[in-house]
């Protein structure tokens, strides 16, 4: 049996998007989607997805697991930059339901970073015809780490899973399948660490990009003291490293445990968690 795990918030996305249609009207112009059409088109990605699969692995007996990410993000409570040009303010959006069909007005160009106008109805349809799972504070990428194995198969678009160890990560956006063994997968972290990541809002070392992140790791050796150091020697402190560092890592095995988020620390001694079974609080 492998166990199939997808980050479901990705293909609800690309869904989504794909029936967004538009109506012009001369002063502003609005966007509508037809949930019928939006599940349809999941459906067929999800199906396109399992068929590119199968011609990398035979997959004779599989279990799908749908990972969404909740509504609140723990990251947040470490950078409060952390995704926060994802999502205009609400004031700026005119948002009309019906029984069919989500129709969302808008004039501001910010309006843009929106998710498309059929993402939470076509969310909900998710939740209630697939296996999901979705646990307080975390983004989907993080459950689907803590459900992984190493007969697991990852699936998403998103290259932050390469940061996560000892499991298969199916990129379906380009069609290739891999093994992340953990000392690629620290590679990939480490560098995200140095470089930072502009889309999710956290922008690390400035001047550094992939390049020189790589340089530095490859020079220096592939550990927190290499990324410490870089920081302490642009003028940074130890403390704007490790929040960096604790924003840009995927959470492992061992790391969340009934509801409770250990985060990283490079020691052992030196512990700091954060319990969502309350209200949060980083201690």
């Amino acid at each position: 049996m492998v166990d199939i795990i997808c980050d479901a918030d990705t293909i609800v996305f690309r869904a989504a998007a794909g029936c967004e249609h538009k109506i012009d009207w001369g002063d502003f112009y609005t966007i509508y989607s037809d949930h019928k059409e939006c599940q349809q088109r999941f459906i067929a990605i999800f199906e396109e997805i399992m068929s590119n699969l199968k011609k990398h692995k035979k997959l004779t007996t599989y279990s799908v697991t749908m990972c969404i990410s909740d509504k609140k993000n723990f990251r947040k409570l470490l950078l409060p930059t952390y995704k926060a040009n994802r999502n205009p303010k609400d004031e700026q959006l005119e948002a009309i339901e019906t029984d069919s069909i989500s129709y969302v007005s808008y004039s501001n160009p910010l309006a843009k970073l929106r998710k498309p106008s059929g993402y939470a109805r076509l969310l909900q349809w998710v939740r209630e015809n697939y296996h999901v799972v979705c646990y307080p504070y975390l983004e989907a990428d993080d459950t689907c780490s803590l459900l992984s194995s190493p007969t697991s198969i990852l699936v998403s678009i998103d290259k932050d899973f390469c940061t996560i160890p000892n499991t298969w990560f199916y990129n379906y956006y380009r069609d290739e399948l891999m093994f992340n063994d953990e000392k690629s997968a620290d590679y990939f972290w480490l560098t995200q660490c140095l470089k930072g990541d502009p889309v999710d809002g956290y922008y690390a070392i400035k001047g550094v990009g992939e390049k020189k992140a790589h340089k530095l790791l490859d020079t220096n050796g592939v550990t927190w003291d290499t990324v410490k150091n870089a920081y302490v020697g642009k003028g940074y402190s130890i403390e704007d490293a490790l929040v960096q560092a604790r924003v840009a890592r995927i959470l492992r095995k061992g790391e969340y445990k009934n509801g409770v988020i250990n985060l990283w620390s490079p020691h052992k001694n030196v512990k700091k968690s954060i319990d969502t079974k309350v209200n949060p609080v980083v201690y």
